[in-house]
């Protein structure tokens, strides 16, 4: 792998999800989010994402999936199971900016499907990088067949096999600077859903230029009532406008640090 040097801000973390589709109404639900086949309001600039292994539209994908499945299997079976890869936002940016390196997004699009596909090989059927969202990460699907059996239970395993998958995950990326969450964190999770709603916020826009205060008054205007009772309005208004962007200023560096 070629490492490319992050930026120098830290922490800079890579973590996994996985969660079970069942209902064909779910799953064509998350192709749609996953392949922007449906309109999302935080997309900037649209369309910017990559299909890095499957088809491009909903039925042939879904037709892919359903060709995987069992003749015979339990209506309430999982028949996929989408996984979220995701890193700390502001890796992706240039340092000292909020602008993505695309080196550092192409790289970790080709390095997330050689870690998908050495952990779920054939079942692997959709891999796509979302850029054009606040946060760039991975989404994927798999079938989860085992022994000819629909059998997420095995693929996904328990607490500790998730863990180990994070450790494999970790590894795997270290070269490119980034590394598995804390174990044993208390953190609470989102679940995907929610997860895609939460990133369906608008882009945060970056602060305009500070205001500038108003230019002092001249002797001669100091001495006239009525422009030194202006002069007085137009410093208060300043102040206000000051707060509002420093309080501006903060949001989005907060935001740019999540």
């Amino acid at each position: 792998m070629t490492v490319i040097t992050p930026n120098s801000r830290s922490p800079r973390y890579v973590s996994i999800r996985l969660e079970r589709r069942k209902s064909v109404g779910q799953i064509k639900a998350t192709i749609s989010h996953n392949l922007r086949l449906q309109l999302q309001p935080n997309i900037n600039p649209p369309g910017h994402f990559s299909v890095l292994q499957g088809p491009r539209t909903l039925e042939p994908l879904l037709g892919v999936m359903q060709n995987k499945w069992p003749a015979k299997h339990r209506k309430d079976a999982v028949r996929v199971v989408e996984g979220v890869i995701s890193v700390t936002a502001h890796y992706f940016f240039k340092t000292g900016t909020s602008q993505l390196e695309p080196s550092r997004v192409q790289q970790f699009g080709q390095e997330g499907l050689n870690f998908v596909k050495q952990e779920y090989g054939q079942n692997l059927t959709s891999l796509v990088i979302h850029a054009d969202e606040y946060a760039v990460h991975i989404h994927f699907l798999v079938v989860p067949i085992i022994n000819d059996k629909l059998n997420a239970k095995k693929l996904i395993g328990n607490r500790k096999n998730l863990s180990q998958l994070q450790d494999r995950l970790g590894a795997h990326f270290a070269p490119m600077g980034l590394s598995r969450g804390i174990k044993g964190s208390k953190a609470t999770h989102t679940a995907l859903a929610k997860y895609q709603a939460a990133v369906n916020q608008p882009v945060p826009a970056r602060p305009g230029r500070a205001p500038r205060p108003p230019e002092p008054l001249s002797l001669r205007d100091r001495l006239n009532p009525e422009r030194g009772r202006a002069h007085e309005k137009s410093q208060q208004e300043y102040l206000i406008r000051r707060r509002a962007h420093q309080s501006d200023v903060q949001k989005y560096v907060q935001t740019l640090e999540q």
